[in-house]
């Protein structure tokens, strides 16, 4: 038996003192509730907004609620250059940057990009991601 999805990523529903962050923001465990928006090197991270996963924990969860992707793949905001293959962790605002050390943070790592994306810094665009926190 075969079974396929078109939706992608896992994730967990959790408390958020903002539900209006939009896909593909990183979002890191704190603030007023349970997650907030991830600040730059973050070594919090809880995962990526994801209005549409394939499979959603906690769905009974009620109150002020956001999904967050927290395995799998989905998209990821970014306005800086990446290369396929990038780990990607957090920027400013929860907008993804390429960390190209050997050395990630523990609890820095947000994924690794699965496309390139080229950018100056001034445009965001999204690319996906393979979340995997570990």
């Amino acid at each position: 038996m075969t079974t396929e999805n078109t939706k992608t990523g896992i994730a967990e529903k959790f408390l958020t003192d903002n539900t209006s962050y939009a896909d593909g923001t990183i979002l890191m465990f704190g603030g007023a509730s349970e997650v907030t928006i991830a600040g730059k090197y973050s070594h919090k991270i809880a995962g990526v907004v994801c209005s549409d996963p394939a499979y959603l924990n906690n769905s009974d969860l009620s109150g002020d609620t956001i999904k967050v992707c927290v395995y799998g793949t989905t998209n990821v905001k970014l306005i800086y250059s990446v290369k396929k293959g990038d780990i990607i962790v957090s920027g400013e605002n929860g907008i993804g940057i390429s960390d190209s050390s050997d050395r990630v943070p523990t609890g820095c790592a947000v994924g690794k990009s699965l496309e390139s994306f080229t950018g100056d810094g001034s445009t965001i665009g999204t690319i996906r991601v393979s979340v995997d926190k570990s």
